[in-house]
């Protein structure tokens, strides 16, 4: 029979008498397989059951298909008759095809060959009805070639709509079997309201849906700025060509027919959660995993920019130039790229956004585009695990650099604007600001304070008590208008670090009091103790230049340069 061109009467008669052979055979195979069960004690009983019921089902519907006169003149009815025939094929298939399944992963002693045979039984009764119903086709009955199930980067929360229970439970357990967590609504209402509730990494949507159906959960969807990027495959026995263009239409993803074939189950899924959690990756080379999600899910945060509270670090290579020219620009990409990729480690591990890499500097940031209480001293610890890092990098690098590396780190803590900050053609995340400015002088600073990590007062404050610190004094630094009160934070591990933090501000006080020669005479001593480096030296050089020229003399430390 040519399926462009249906009967126009008698049609529901000629499918019944085609079917009903077909309908009795599967009825009797499923009630011999229940009863042989039956007396197993095998857990695959309940399966059994509800693929005899399924079959039963199919017999009864076929057996009560009578003719009413040429089909046009009913189309609701044929639509509604194709719909209930093939929803009860797809559990039929769908529960041979899961016992299938589960065999190939365990040997359970149920026949393969018997359940394939139902399988095929059962698709066999889909080309035939939809032979008989003038609804056009679309390679309904190519399928792929077998292959080993779809393996994902990661397993993926699933939503299944689905207001048949049979349906939707064979559904759930297809995709369990592949690692997915599964979620479920009865209804088209249910769905919505978990939807407006909870996230997920794909929604699998039925058309025919009690309350709401498929196409108003769809619109609901792709009308909340939160759910507009979540992927949806939609499912229906209907009219494969008319739902699956609507469907896309409507804002869905990918279309399903049913009954649905588990291998194209599979490919389907596996393709549009790869998508999504590429787009994560993508994400997760600028944000730490948990906020790349979100903002997947929301990317108003990076679109809209907005004022927040927040923590900048920047973090310099010191040396970088010397090394350069003896690495060559070959050696010396493969260099940074190497040492950025341990400092961007610690960024996402500590949940920071990864700003901008300028050059052998690094920007981060903390506290948007999601709220971190914390983002101050999330900045501190991850620069102490930058500092951590530089024995590993010596080992990689000593051989070809011929130095020991030095990092120079400055954070500042403050209002912000935080938005796009690139163009419309070239996205580019992150803060703008005064705060920015300042963070980026205090890592200058570190490198005249000749302290390797140098925070200021505005995150200091933030962190008072949480990590090992000694006042800096008064910096006046270029393009602002006020000095900034600076602090250095160690390693929790320095030895004898209270004692050393009492000295050193002890003699700080007396330079800034004006009593240089107590200041001198203090340091002097604690250079003799612990060596011509860091903060001491650095004070003392002026301490000594106040002495041989009080005209120079300041309580602050005006830097020759950024």
């Amino acid at each position: 029979m040519n399926s462009s061109t249906p009967p126009l009467s008698g049609w529901q008669d000629e499918l019944r008498q085609r079917l009903l052979p077909l309908a009795e055979s599967l009825e009797n195979r499923t009630g011999r397989f229940l009863a042989v069960l039956a007396g197993t004690g095998s857990g695959k009983h309940g399966d059994a059951t509800r693929l005899h019921q399924s079959s039963r089902d199919l017999l009864r519907i076929t057996a009560s298909l009578t003719n009413a006169g040429p089909v046009e003149a009913d189309a609701d009815g044929s639509r509604a008759a194709r719909h209930e025939l093939l929803e009860t094929l797809n559990r039929l298939v769908g529960y041979s095809q899961l016992l299938i399944e589960e065999e190939e992963d365990a040997s359970t002693g149920v026949d393969r060959v018997f359940l394939e045979s139902l399988r095929d039984l059962a698709r066999e009764c889909q080309a035939i009805i939809l032979t008989y119903f003038p609804l056009r086709r679309s390679g309904q009955g190519d399928r792929p070639p077998s292959s080993p199930a779809f393996q994902l980067l990661e397993s993926g929360r699933i939503l299944v709509v689905e207001d048949d229970d049979s349906g939707r439970s064979a559904l759930i357990r297809a995709l369990r079997l592949l690692g997915h967590t599964l979620f479920e609504a009865r209804d088209g209402n249910e769905a919505v309201e978990l939807l407006r509730a909870n996230s997920y990494d794909l929604v699998l949507l039925d058309i025919r849906l009690r309350g709401q159906d498929g196409y108003a959960v769809l619109k609901f969807l792709r009308s909340e700025t939160r759910l507009q990027s979540l992927p949806v495959l939609m499912t229906s026995a209907l009219d494969q060509v008319i739902h699956t263009v609507r469907a896309i239409e409507a804002g869905a993803d990918d279309f399903l027919p049913r009954p649905i074939d588990h291998v194209l189950l599979r490919a389907r899924v596996g393709s549009l959660l790869m998508r999504r959690q590429l787009r994560i990756k993508q994400l997760e080379q600028f944000f730490p995993p948990m906020v790349a999600r979100q903002l997947l899910e929301r990317p108003d945060l990076l679109e809209e920019g907005t004022h927040r509270e927040i923590t900048v670090l920047f973090c310099d290579i010191r040396g970088y130039s010397k090394v350069s020219r003896e690495l060559g620009p070959a050696g010396t990409i493969e260099w940074v790229s190497d040492v950025m990729e341990d400092l961007t480690e610690c960024v996402v591990r500590n949940e920071g956004v990864l700003v901008d890499f300028i050059g052998d500097e690094l920007l981060a940031m903390w506290g948007a585009p999601t709220d971190q209480p914390d983002h101050a001293s999330r900045a501190c610890r991850t620069a102490l695990e930058i500092l951590a890092l530089l024995p590993s990098l010596d080992a990689r690098w000593q051989d070809r650099i011929g130095r020991p590396m030095a990092f120079g780190i400055g954070i500042n803590s403050g209002p912000a604007w935080v938005g796009n900050a690139g163009t419309r053609r070239k996205f580019k995340y992150g803060p703008a600001g005064d705060t920015v400015n300042i963070g980026s002088r205090v890592q200058g600073a570190s490198r005249y304070l000749a302290a390797p990590l140098v925070v200021s007062r505005a995150t200091h404050d933030r962190v008072t008590g949480q990590f090992l610190s000694r006042r800096l004094g008064l910096v006046r630094v270029v393009n602002i208008a006020e000095p900034i009160e600076m602090y250095q934070v160690v390693p929790s591990h320095e030895p004898d670090w209270e004692r050393h933090r009492l000295q050193y501000e002890q003699a700080l006080s007396l330079f800034e009091r004006r009593d240089l020669t107590d200041a001198a005479r203090l340091l002097g001593g604690l250079i003799a103790g612990h060596g011509a480096s860091g903060p001491y030296l650095s004070l003392m050089a002026r301490t000594i230049d106040g002495l041989l020229a009080p005209e120079r003399w300041s309580a602050v430390f005006e830097l020759p340069g950024k």
